[in-house]
Protein backbone atom coordinates (compact mmCIF):
# COMPACT_ATOMS: atom_id res chain seq x y z
CA UNK A 1 0.00 0.00 0.00
CA UNK A 2 1.39 3.74 -1.25
CA UNK A 3 2.58 5.90 1.79
CA UNK A 4 0.30 9.29 1.99
CA UNK A 5 1.95 12.06 2.32
CA UNK A 6 0.56 15.46 3.10
CA UNK A 7 1.97 18.84 1.89
CA UNK A 8 2.47 20.95 4.66
CA UNK A 9 1.32 24.15 2.84
CA UNK A 10 -1.49 24.68 -0.32
CA UNK A 11 0.21 24.45 -3.86
CA UNK A 12 -0.95 26.53 -6.44
CA UNK A 13 -1.28 24.34 -9.91
CA UNK A 14 -1.35 26.41 -13.03
CA UNK A 15 -3.93 25.32 -15.28
CA UNK A 16 -3.22 25.52 -19.36
CA UNK A 17 -5.68 24.84 -21.26
CA UNK A 18 -5.03 22.19 -24.15
CA UNK A 19 -6.56 20.30 -27.15
CA UNK A 20 -9.04 23.48 -27.61
CA UNK A 21 -7.80 23.82 -31.39
CA UNK A 22 -11.23 22.61 -32.70
CA UNK A 23 -13.48 24.51 -30.23
CA UNK A 24 -15.58 26.66 -32.24
CA UNK A 25 -15.39 29.95 -31.45
CA UNK A 26 -18.77 31.59 -30.38
CA UNK A 27 -19.28 35.48 -30.42
CA UNK A 28 -21.09 36.92 -27.55
CA UNK A 29 -22.57 40.18 -26.78
CA UNK A 30 -24.66 39.32 -24.20
CA UNK A 31 -23.88 37.68 -20.49
CA UNK A 32 -26.21 36.73 -17.73
CA UNK A 33 -24.98 36.05 -13.95
CA UNK A 34 -27.05 34.35 -11.63
CA UNK A 35 -26.31 33.72 -8.07
CA UNK A 36 -27.06 30.07 -6.41
CA UNK A 37 -26.34 29.19 -3.04
CA UNK A 38 -23.10 27.87 -3.69
CA UNK A 39 -21.89 29.05 -6.96
CA UNK A 40 -22.48 31.88 -9.18
CA UNK A 41 -24.09 31.28 -13.03
CA UNK A 42 -22.94 32.35 -16.03
CA UNK A 43 -24.54 32.06 -19.31
CA UNK A 44 -22.85 33.54 -22.14
CA UNK A 45 -25.66 34.45 -25.60
CA UNK A 46 -25.82 36.84 -28.46
CA UNK A 47 -28.59 38.99 -29.10
CA UNK A 48 -29.51 41.08 -32.17
CA UNK A 49 -28.47 44.49 -32.57
CA UNK A 50 -31.37 46.75 -31.84
CA UNK A 51 -31.66 48.97 -34.55
CA UNK A 52 -32.44 52.44 -32.62
CA UNK A 53 -33.06 56.23 -34.86
CA UNK A 54 -34.60 58.13 -31.74
CA UNK A 55 -33.91 58.41 -27.89
CA UNK A 56 -37.40 57.61 -26.99
CA UNK A 57 -37.28 54.16 -28.72
CA UNK A 58 -34.33 53.49 -26.39
CA UNK A 59 -36.46 54.74 -23.51
CA UNK A 60 -39.10 52.10 -24.40
CA UNK A 61 -37.24 49.13 -24.32
CA UNK A 62 -37.11 47.11 -21.14
CA UNK A 63 -35.30 43.76 -21.95
CA UNK A 64 -33.76 42.54 -24.99
CA UNK A 65 -34.17 38.57 -25.63
CA UNK A 66 -30.71 36.92 -26.60
CA UNK A 67 -30.16 33.48 -27.80
CA UNK A 68 -28.16 31.30 -25.06
CA UNK A 69 -24.98 29.66 -26.31
CA UNK A 70 -23.97 27.83 -22.62
CA UNK A 71 -23.89 28.21 -19.57
CA UNK A 72 -21.29 27.87 -16.88
CA UNK A 73 -21.40 27.22 -13.02
CA UNK A 74 -18.23 28.64 -10.74
CA UNK A 75 -17.89 27.98 -7.23
CA UNK A 76 -18.41 30.51 -4.66
CA UNK A 77 -15.19 29.26 -2.75
CA UNK A 78 -12.35 30.66 -4.48
CA UNK A 79 -9.25 30.20 -3.17
CA UNK A 80 -6.29 32.81 -3.22
CA UNK A 81 -3.17 31.34 -2.22
CA UNK A 82 -0.13 32.52 -1.03
CA UNK A 83 3.09 30.79 -0.05
CA UNK A 84 2.29 30.92 3.65
CA UNK A 85 -1.46 31.17 3.93
CA UNK A 86 -4.94 30.18 1.61
CA UNK A 87 -7.95 31.92 1.90
CA UNK A 88 -11.12 31.57 0.34
CA UNK A 89 -14.21 34.05 -0.50
CA UNK A 90 -17.24 33.49 1.40
CA UNK A 91 -18.67 36.05 0.33
CA UNK A 92 -18.84 37.69 -3.24
CA UNK A 93 -17.56 41.29 -3.92
CA UNK A 94 -16.79 43.59 -7.31
CA UNK A 95 -13.22 44.28 -8.10
CA UNK A 96 -13.19 47.22 -9.94
CA UNK A 97 -10.22 48.16 -12.57
CA UNK A 98 -8.99 51.54 -13.78
CA UNK A 99 -6.60 52.10 -16.55
CA UNK A 100 -3.65 54.00 -15.28
CA UNK A 101 -0.59 54.89 -17.28
CA UNK A 102 1.26 52.25 -16.21
CA UNK A 103 -1.35 49.47 -16.16
CA UNK A 104 -4.51 49.08 -13.69
CA UNK A 105 -5.62 49.84 -10.90
CA UNK A 106 -7.42 47.19 -8.44
CA UNK A 107 -10.05 48.50 -5.58
CA UNK A 108 -13.23 47.12 -4.18
CA UNK A 109 -15.63 47.98 -1.53
CA UNK A 110 -14.16 45.51 0.74
CA UNK A 111 -10.81 47.26 1.79
CA UNK A 112 -9.35 50.60 1.54
CA UNK A 113 -6.24 49.75 -0.33
CA UNK A 114 -5.49 49.53 -3.70
CA UNK A 115 -3.06 47.17 -5.66
CA UNK A 116 -1.40 47.89 -9.12
CA UNK A 117 -0.64 45.55 -12.03
CA UNK A 118 0.40 45.95 -15.78
CA UNK A 119 -2.39 43.82 -16.94
CA UNK A 120 -5.76 43.62 -15.74
CA UNK A 121 -4.97 40.00 -14.36
CA UNK A 122 -1.86 40.87 -12.51
CA UNK A 123 -3.57 43.98 -11.03
CA UNK A 124 -6.43 41.60 -9.54
CA UNK A 125 -3.99 38.86 -8.88
CA UNK A 126 -2.07 41.34 -6.79
CA UNK A 127 -5.34 42.93 -4.92
CA UNK A 128 -6.13 39.56 -3.80
CA UNK A 129 -2.61 38.71 -2.58
CA UNK A 130 -3.18 42.12 -0.76
CA UNK A 131 -6.09 41.09 0.52
CA UNK A 132 -4.97 37.63 2.19
CA UNK A 133 -2.04 39.49 3.93
CA UNK A 134 -3.45 42.22 5.21
CA UNK A 135 -6.77 39.95 6.75
CA UNK A 136 -3.55 37.92 8.33
CA UNK A 137 -1.92 40.72 9.65
CA UNK A 138 -5.19 41.95 10.87
CA UNK A 139 -6.00 38.63 12.60
CA UNK A 140 -2.73 38.94 14.52
CA UNK A 141 -2.92 42.36 15.90
CA UNK A 142 -6.79 42.55 16.54
CA UNK A 143 -6.65 43.47 20.57
CA UNK A 144 -4.70 46.71 19.28
CA UNK A 145 -6.93 47.63 16.51
CA UNK A 146 -9.15 51.42 16.92
CA UNK A 147 -12.83 51.28 16.44
CA UNK A 148 -12.23 51.94 12.87
CA UNK A 149 -9.68 49.55 11.42
CA UNK A 150 -11.90 46.59 13.63
CA UNK A 151 -14.74 47.65 11.71
CA UNK A 152 -12.77 47.31 8.94
CA UNK A 153 -10.99 43.88 9.69
CA UNK A 154 -14.96 42.71 10.67
CA UNK A 155 -15.82 43.45 6.58
CA UNK A 156 -13.19 42.08 5.03
CA UNK A 157 -13.60 39.35 7.18
CA UNK A 158 -17.27 39.08 5.82
CA UNK A 159 -15.99 38.34 2.84
CA UNK A 160 -12.36 36.14 3.05
CA UNK A 161 -11.47 33.48 5.00
CA UNK A 162 -7.82 31.77 5.80
CA UNK A 163 -8.03 28.10 5.91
Amino acid sequence: MAEERKISHPKQVKTIIVGDENLPTHFVNSVNIRSGLEEFFLTFGTAIPLEITDIRDLEAINSVNAHALFRCAISRSISISKPKATAIVIRSFVIGLTPTEEGYMATSQISNSYELGVTPQQAIRNYLEFLVDELIWLEKNQENLSSSIHEDFSLLQSHLRIV
